[in-house]
């Protein structure tokens, strides 16, 4: 039966006349054509103008989201992960909030969108996750390297562990090595960010070690031996 005549989806406006189905094809909203509770006599513009401005925050969220997961997977900075989520606390807050307005004329997979981009950037900023995971793939090229240092060390009878830096390989996997340090207990960190003065390093101290890092600002323990940490 077609669609009742002047009379529009209540969901997102979209005309329902001429419809061979009972479904907006705009939303996917459901109509009863002889029932007119279930159809509105306005388009109601006002709710398509809303919704268009949800789905264009709540992709602009997912952008965010992306740089700030992608970000840490390399450098694990907390600091420009909190930076990027305050500043965009807003957007995002404001998306979820539209996109679980239930009147809305707005499909699943948008309203799922605004929830989960918050959720990514929080965890992220608090776990390190996405860091955490690309490390794990990359963990025994890690091990691999700072076992041939530490044997060449030994062998040349440098056995004294006064800081020092080694040479090494440019890269391993995904991540750019800028120096291997050394601390006087035998500690050993692969800088991944910063300058000489500090930055990201992945560290694994000796085991009699009494102290990690210098001027650590924060440290995220990796399991099997190895922390990430932020020299200051």
């Amino acid at each position: 039966m077609p669609g009742p005549i002047d009379r529009f989806c209540r969901g997102c406006g979209h005309p329902l006349a001429g419809l061979r189905s009972p479904i907006c094809p705009e939303c996917g909203r459901g109509f009863d054509p002889d029932d007119p509770r279930t159809t509105s006599s306005s388009p109601r513009p006002w709710r398509r103008t809303l919704a268009v401005i949800a789905k264009t925050l709540a992709a602009l969220a997912t952008a965010v989201a992306t740089i700030v997961v992608v970000v840490n997977a390399k450098w694990p900075d907390p600091l420009i992960a909190a930076l990027i989520g305050i500043g965009t606390a807003p957007l995002t807050l404001l998306a979820l909030l539209l996109c679980l307005v239930p009147s809305l004329p707005l499909r699943g997979r948008w309203r799922a969108i605004a929830i989960l981009s918050p959720i990514a950037i929080v965890t992220t900023v608090w776990t390190s996750w996405p860091f955490v995971i690309v490390f794990e793939f990359h963990r025994s090229a890690f091990e691999a390297e700072a076992a041939t240092i530490r044997a060449a060390s030994a062998n040349s009878g440098a056995w004294t562990w006064a800081t020092s830096t080694h040479s090494g390989p440019d890269r391993i996997g995904l991540f750019s090595i800028l120096a291997i340090r050394e601390t006087e207990q035998g500690n050993l960190g692969f800088q991944l960010s910063g300058g000489p003065g500090g930055g990201v390093f992945l560290v694994q101290p000796r085991p009699n070690s009494t102290f990690l890092w210098w001027n650590t600002n924060w440290e995220t323990n990796l399991g099997g031996g190895w922390w990430a940490v932020y020299q200051d």
